[in-house]
């Protein structure tokens, strides 16, 4: 099968400010039928559910495809969270053509607006390049970890132990603290300066009950954030490109990380 240029466009309120959708684990075992899942979301950040086929408008390489089945799960009721954003800071982050501070604020702000206000909940901001620093820790109000995010300003190198462990603000030692379920989000445009001590990472976060997701910005994943993750019982995303993908991919962690939402499933003649 050949590699395909999927565009996926969820047609109900399609106007709306702020809606994202992702589509991923796309499945061509079935070739001509393709199975995929995805994550639909409202303005503000709760996750579609009531669709049909005839929601979408679905495109391989500019050719429309008739969308056959999809299905999804009714959201559980959020589990409460004790959320870490880790955020490089690296000068790369600042590159005027990239731009990625951009995609991780706003990947960021997506994740404190996303937050229930039905469900308890504790969030913190660290940042990380040659060093490590706290830029808020835990708390329930969303005005200062805006304002906290829109803070962040690039410099420096990318040293993925700060990021984790080091003392007093390496995500880890902030994620240890927090009341509820633990879940530290890592973001990262570059590759670590020198390799990170992947296995006592890991231990660590294992000891402590920390679920570490990782987001990589227009690069893939390293193999040392894959196994953090996967071994952790997190996932990584990689290749983020744009502000929409960002949002997207924050908004699904979130969901995965609450317990609250599973994927919807959809199909496909190709």
């Amino acid at each position: 099968m050949k590699k395909l240029t999927l565009i996926f466009v969820l047609l109900i309120g399609y106007t709306a400010f702020g809606q994202s959708l992702s589509l991923f684990d796309v499945d061509a075992s079935n070739f001509p039928t393709i199975r995929a899942k995805f994550f639909a979301f409202d303005k503000d950040g709760n996750q579609i559910t009531n669709l049909t086929p005839s929601d979408f408008e679905l495109k391989e390489n500019g050719v429309k495809r008739n969308v056959t089945y999809v299905s999804c799960p009714t959201p559980k009721p959020p589990r409460a969270i004790s959320s870490v954003l880790v955020v490089d800071v690296s000068g790369s982050m600042g590159c005027p053509v990239t731009n990625n501070i951009l995609l991780a604020k706003e990947a960021g702000k997506a994740w404190v607006l996303g937050l229930p206000n039905s469900n308890p909940w504790e969030c913190a901001i660290t940042a990380f390049d040659d060093m490590k620093y706290l830029i808020k820790d835990f708390t329930t109000n969303r005005t200062d970890l805006l304002n906290a995010i829109e803070k962040l300003t690039p410099k420096g190198g990318t040293n993925y132990d700060a990021a984790f462990i080091d003392q007093f603000a390496g995500g880890i030692r902030i994620a240890e603290k927090g009341k509820y379920k633990r879940v530290l989000v890592f973001l990262s445009d570059g590759l670590p300066n020198f390799e990170p001590q992947t296995t006592r990472i890991i231990d660590e976060a294992r000891q402590a009950g920390i679920i570490v997701y990782a987001v990589t910005l227009r690069m893939p994943c390293p193999q040392c954030l894959k196994d953090i993750s996967t071994q952790t019982g997190g996932q990584w995303f990689e290749n983020v490109t744009t502000v929409e993908e960002a949002r997207a991919i924050y908004l699904q962690i979130l969901q995965l990380a609450q317990n609250s939402g599973e994927p919807c499933k959809i199909e496909w003649e190709s």
